[in-house]
């Protein structure tokens, strides 16, 4: 038996049709602008998080005491003269408990938000909606360092949306915590780098590149691992090893090196001047040392490894995830001759960095996600 159409079932499919085609048009519209989309895919994903909720909420939950330190200090600047080297919070355990003084990381992104205070008021709401905006910012650079490489707008954005699955990236993206901060800086740092590799001309985007790594060590010493990437693939250039000189111009050593040795003095600079100030006023408000997992004894590791298996993987990423991400560097390193000799040198250094970074901080990654 045939099947027949008639005329108002004929015109449904028309209808349906029509509409296909015109959504298929928009769509190809928009991937003339591929940033825009990205903007909404985020917040699409930021409505399904309750952002819009958290964002008007005060420190709470996980570590609310670490956010109430960065909120702390922010109100202390607003109140108390906005001096920046004299960073304190409202926990009188300092100076033999009459004072607050305390510094850790450099308190640039709260300095920042005191100066935003001076113009809306002290307010919680926001702290955390600039601080989203910033993490916001550092996903859409990695997603045009995504596409330097891919050349593909939905392959690049997988990659930010990726990280933004994370349940310690997605919780921390709207908090108080400087942490994203730093690492949308390190995000920035790279896509201003591959800027400058594609022209080497273009000498103030190497410069650029270098401000945010420098701006990103100084919110977190760990992100200091992509200024130390930088050197050495700046050391490898010079050098001629890899093929990376094939890629880009050679600049004289004093063009290339200062700015770098300038960064890391500005890094080390903060860091000495925080002990330092920690010290005379007896506080522990902050940690500014290494843990290692040699500090510890082996039964304390064996606690502290098992702990983090069992409770702090699924936090990072899903175990599916994790698995994804094990099998990637597998076929990355399968077919690694057939990468971009950038790209390989990059990973690697980062890999590296990220190793000895987890070893020297060890013992902080059982109860201090944030670490991630």
């Amino acid at each position: 038996m045939l099947w027949t159409v008639n005329e108002q079932q004929m015109n449904r499919i028309n209808i349906m049709i029509t509409g296909i085609k015109k959504t298929v048009s928009a769509f190809d519209r928009l991937k003339k602008f591929p940033l825009p989309v990205f903007v909404m895919v985020l917040i699409l994903v930021s409505l399904l998080y309750y952002y819009p909720v958290i964002a008007f909420s005060p420190p709470q939950s996980i570590h609310r005491w670490r956010q109430t330190d960065c909120t702390s200090i922010t109100l202390n600047y607003y109140q108390h003269g906005m001096k920046f080297f004299k960073p304190e919070v409202h926990s009188l355990v300092s100076d033999g408990y009459t004072t607050g003084y305390a510094a850790g990381e450099a308190p640039v992104l709260y300095y920042f938000m005191a100066v935003i205070y001076k113009i809306s008021g002290p307010d919680d709401a926001v702290y955390r909606i600039i601080n989203t905006l910033i993490f916001y910012i550092g996903l859409c650079a990695l997603f045009k360092t995504g596409n330097f490489f891919l050349h593909d707008n939905y392959n690049a954005a997988f990659i930010p949306l990726l990280i933004f699955t994370s349940p310690v990236a997605a919780y921390y993206g709207c908090n108080y915590l400087p942490d994203t901060a730093a690492m949308t800086l390190a995000f920035l740092g790279w896509w201003q780098f591959l800027k400058y590799y594609a022209k080497p001309l273009l000498y103030w985007n190497y410069i650029l590149a270098l401000l945010f790594f420098t701006a990103a060590g100084l919110l977190k010493i760990s992100m200091s691992i992509s200024l130390a990437a930088l050197t050495g693939i700046m050391i490898l250039r010079h050098l001629k090893i890899i093929g990376l000189h094939e890629k880009f111009a050679l600049h004289n050593a004093f063009k290339t090196y200062l700015p770098i040795i300038t960064g890391i003095c500005i890094i080390a600079a903060w860091y000495l001047y925080a002990i330092w100030y920690n010290n005379i006023h007896q506080s522990t408000t902050f940690l500014t040392g290494t843990r290692p997992w040699w500090g510890a004894a082996p039964e304390e590791r064996k606690q502290i490894t098992q702990f983090i298996l069992q409770n702090n993987l699924t936090i990072y990423f899903s175990g599916m995830v994790l698995f994804f991400l094990a099998a990637c560097l597998i076929l990355a390193a399968s077919f690694i001759k057939k990468l971009p000799k950038l790209l390989v040198v990059m990973t690697g250094l980062l890999l590296a960095g990220g190793f000895g970074y987890v070893n020297l901080w060890y013992l902080q990654f059982q109860y201090h996600d944030y670490y991630f």
